[in-house]
């Protein structure tokens, strides 16, 4: 059963949104799809630490450009649900773009603090983050599990930190 709690600068979490029917497999897969060299799309940029679609933020934390119904069946609906979500808590926006965030660490924080300059809703597959969310000389932290996934508007300054080995997909939307 959903359950939404409301956080502060307009950040909502819901859990138990997505069933856990995605894999380590679908995120290897989607790796290895976007790590081949022979696809033509694929290709070594020399100014960033990319190789073909699979982006290379630290050390042990990947983001992928290439999630699709191929590595992951049914994303296309979870986009169409995410996109109705949205619709409901901001003004109605267009679906700009998804990319997975892999981490193989538990002792990393895997983005560092920033901010957005659009609107996310990061959905939780495998393993356990939190999510610290930071305003004005305070900050409130939320723990997602799989399924679990959270919204949070542009421009709010935010960091994730595993507490375990985890996989996610997040979904980007222009307001």
């Amino acid at each position: 059963m959903e359950e939404i709690k409301t956080g502060k600068q307009g950040v909502l979490v819901v859990n138990n949104f997505f069933n856990e029917d995605y894999s380590w497999n679908n995120f290897i897969n989607c790796i290895n799809d976007g790590y081949d060299l022979q696809d033509p799309n694929n290709q070594v940029y020399p100014h960033k630490e990319s190789i073909g679609k699979v982006n290379f933020w630290s050390k042990l934390t990947v983001t992928l450009d290439n999630i699709n119904e191929t590595n992951f069946a049914g994303i296309e609906k979870k986009i169409e649900r995410l996109t109705q979500f949205h619709s409901t808590i901001a003004n109605p926006g267009r679906h700009c773009g998804i990319f997975g965030a892999v981490s193989f660490t538990t002792k990393e924080p895997t983005t560092g603090k920033h901010n957005d300059p659009i609107d996310v809703i990061y959905a939780q597959f495998i393993g356990t983050v939190v999510w610290t969310i930071y305003g004005d000389n305070e900050s409130e932290s939320f723990t997602l599990n799989p399924g679990d996934i959270i919204y949070v508007p542009k421009s709010v300054m935010h960091e994730v930190t595993s507490l375990t080995p985890r996989a996610a997909i997040s979904f980007m939307f222009e307001a």
